[in-house]
């Protein structure tokens, strides 16, 4: 899916000043209603780490104004924003529009870091999993790891049989 709605100066301007705002260890994705967006250099990475190919990387604008753009599926946002901080120890920001026409303006809906998933259940089927669940053991580990604050939680299902496992970092 390519975004041809997106060619707005105004946009790549905004998106341009939020990227000198934000710290490298950060992915800012843009909530598309049907898909997910990334820009700029967040692009370039996502299209390298997790397409393994730029062939898919578009852009907006033209000339010295070109802002790279590269779309997420819907299915493959959860993979991403587990490696992202989990393996990576990123944070990530997901921007949503409001508004409608030439009144559309962007405010970061949600936020996540190691060691900070609240409000983000929508993003990850762990969350899911746990709702279907009728009764769990569940444990919760604290500790260090490296010299690190490390959380560890374990949720078992006894009517499956299955136990599932979650590391990361504490770091706020």
């Amino acid at each position: 899916r390519t975004e041809r709605m997106t060619t707005d100066p105004s946009f790549i301007k905004f998106v341009r000043n939020l990227h000198q705002e934000k710290a490298s260890d950060c992915i800012q994705i843009f909530d598309r209603k049907s898909f997910y967006a990334v820009y700029g250099d967040d692009a370039m990475f996502v299209a390298n780490e997790y397409l393994k190919t730029i062939a898919a990387v578009t852009y907006l604008g033209s000339g010295a104004d070109r802002l790279a753009s590269q779309t997420i599926q819907p299915g493959q946002i959860e993979n991403i924003l587990m490696d992202l901080i989990n393996n990576r120890k990123y944070k990530f920001e997901i921007w949503a529009s409001k508004g409608m026409g030439s009144n559309v303006t962007w405010e970061r809906v949600k936020r996540g870091s190691p060691g900070n998933l609240e409000g983000l259940e929508d993003y990850f089927s762990f969350v899911e999993i746990l709702d279907s669940v009728e009764s769990v053991t569940m444990a919760v580990s604290v500790g260090l790891s490296q010299g690190n604050k490390v959380v560890g939680v374990a949720v078992v299902d006894a009517s499956t049989r299955t136990i599932y496992t979650q590391e990361f970092p504490d770091s706020e």
